[in-house]
Parts: structure tokens; C-alpha cells; sequence
């Protein structure tokens, strides 16, 4: 049996992830050295797992299966952009993630308590976002903070988050490719409909 590199995922419509990713080009003539993340592959990351042995991805959806039922659908807005640790000296570039209901926080916050119990080490200090780029160098990263700070108002969108994902994340020279191993709906079983 191998290992599957997995974290717990939001995955977000296309059309946010369209939304968001038109600032890149922008951000992009900043000229910053920075690799940014495609689109497609943009999601909040509510648990990152590492290395999963194959036979314990079962025991990882159906834990966090139990965790979203006890959490209703709920809504997220995507405002502003930004970077960790600093606008002066970014790693990482972001867009922010307002919970306004304080479930996202809920949902995250049970997932790390109820992994602890199979072994995953918990973490403090989650921050939702969006990750935009990863800064390299340096470089012109004044430029890059006089775009973040002309974007810090932009509202983005707003999603009803009604499940979760398991994700699979492989290394590629190309930067990660990530696909869903499975969906887990939120809220209690008897709401849930039939198929898709």
C-alpha cells in the first residue's frame, strides 16, 4: 500500500476562481518573483493531512464525514487581497476569507479535534485564504505591495458552502495537481437529497 499526500479542502466555483484569478495579471506587472497558483487549483485548505497511507483515507472521510454533519451550509465572502507575513516582506500572497456565521472557523476548528483522534498533529492559528502566489525573492516586492494595497477593498464574490472535499495533492514539476477523492456534504443526514 502506498501513500496519498491529502488535505481537507473548500473548493470554490469556477466562476470565483475566474474572478480572482484576472487580478494575477495585474499583480503579475508588478514584477515580483513570484510563483503564482493556477486558478483551477485555487481552494481554502481547512486541514492539511501530509503523507496519508492509502488504508487510512477511508477512516479519514468517514471522521470527517462525522464532523459535517454536525455543521450547517453557510456563507463565505472573498474580499481584499494581501500577504503572510507581511505586505513588507510577503511569502505568501493571499485573498481574504470572511466568515461572517463563524462556521468556517467551527468546521475547521472540529476537523483538527476529531483527526487528532487517528493520529493527526494539530494546529494552531488558522487563517482562511485564498492562496494567490508564493513569493521567491525579494524582487520588487514594493511594487507588489503598492497592487495589494490598490485591491484591499475589491470585493470578489460570495458562496453558500454546502460540502467539503478530500483532496489528493501530487508534486509535479509544474507545481501540485489536486483531485478530489471525495465530497462530504454538510449538515444533518435527513436534509440531504438523493444523488448528486
Amino acid at each position: 500500500m502506498g501513500v496519498i499526500r491529502s488535505f481537507i479542502a473548500v473548493n470554490l466555483p469556477e466562476e470565483l476562481k475566474e474572478k480572482i484569478g484576472a487580478e494575477i495579471p495585474y499583480l503579475k506587472d508588478s514584477g515580483a518573483d513570484v510563483k503564482w497558483v493556477d486558478p483551477e487549483s485555487m481552494h481554502i485548505t481547512l486541514k492539511f493531512l501530509g503523507y496519508v497511507p492509502e488504508e487510512k483515507i477511508d477512516q479519514v472521510a468517514f471522521v470527517a464525514a462525522g464532523v459535517a454533519r454536525e455543521i450547517r451550509p453557510f456563507e463565505l465572502i472573498f474580499r481584499g487581497t494581501g500577504a503572510f507575513p507581511a505586505e513588507t516582506a510577503p511569502r505568501v500572497v493571499w485573498v481574504g476569507v470572511e466568515d461572517p456565521s463563524g462556521m468556517l472557523m467551527e468546521l475547521q476548528k472540529r476537523l483538527e479535534e476529531a483527526l487528532s483522534g487517528l493520529g493527526f498533529e494539530k494546529e494552531g492559528g488558522f487563517n482562511a485564504h485564498i492562496t494567490l502566489g508564493r513569493v521567491k525573492s525579494p524582487k520588487n516586492r514594493q511594487a507588489l505591495a503598492g497592487r495589494l494595497a490598490t485591491l484591499r477593498g475589491s470585493l470578489f464574490g460570495k458562496i453558500k458552502v454546502e460540502n467539503i472535499h478530500l483532496m489528493k495533492s501530487e508534486l509535479r514539476p509544474g507545481g501540485s495537481l489536486y483531485s478530489a477523492l471525495s465530497q462530504i456534504k454538510l449538515g444533518p443526514e435527513e436534509n440531504k437529497n438523493e444523488g448528486g
